[in-house]
């Protein structure tokens, strides 16, 4: 098992490495598209804020439950953190246009939960996000062949109840993959054996 401390310098390394600031600038481009015209957005799962930094023009508040994590955060920008629980989010019901998880819905015990609870908090007709790692991609397979990879810490390894879940929670759903990741290139791709992620969209 991982420790928070080791989890950190992962992030970090990652996020400092050539193909980490390369898929994080991809990353916050497909979000800047799909949220641009919002007036206040929630990234669940924010972790040591990579994102928040990238989208200096969006109103975005990052939550996550690591303390530690979080205190990174807080060094890469100048967006409202807060320390809580995807499950019992601290925020009153109706307050968010825009909800995400990236990379993150995967790694919680109860994404039912957690999907619920980001309903919750979104206006009527609020939109939620969730970006899921790619299990079936060739970055996903290699990554997680080290024994040592954060990879390994996935709660959730098999996403068709977290699909089917988002239909039935949600409506006008939608699907894609995308952000192609090998070796230190990034690249635009649906290619389900190379995208690296995959999004699944929908309105509350």
């Amino acid at each position: 098992m991982l420790s928070e401390e080791a989890i950190l310098q992962k992030f970090i390394r990652f996020c400092n490495s050539h193909l980490g600031r390369q898929a994080v600038q991809r990353e916050a481009q497909y979000i800047f598209e799909k949220f641009k015209t919002c007036q206040l957005i929630l990234d669940v799962g924010c972790g040591i804020g990579s994102i928040e930094a990238h989208l200096k023009d969006l109103p975005l508040v990052g939550l996550d439950n690591s303390f530690l994590l979080l205190n990174e955060a807080k060094k890469k920008s100048s967006k409202n953190f807060v320390l809580g629980d995807a499950c019992r989010l601290p925020f009153r019901e109706g307050v968010f246009e825009r909800v995400f998880f990236l990379t993150s819905l995967e790694f919680m015990e109860s994404y039912e939960r957690a999907l619920r609870e980001a309903r919750r908090v979104l206006t009527p007709r609020g939109k939620i996000l969730v970006m899921l790692l790619n299990q079936q991609s060739h970055y996903f397979k290699q990554q997680i062949s080290d024994e040592n990879s954060y990879f390994r810490t996935i709660r959730q390894t098999n996403y068709q109840p977290i699909i089917d879940f988002i239909s039935e929670q949600f409506s006008d759903v939608h699907s894609e993959y995308f952000l192609g990741m090998k070796e230190d290139t990034v690249w635009d791709t649906s290619d389900p054996n190379w995208a690296a992620l995959y999004a699944i969209s929908g309105v509350s």
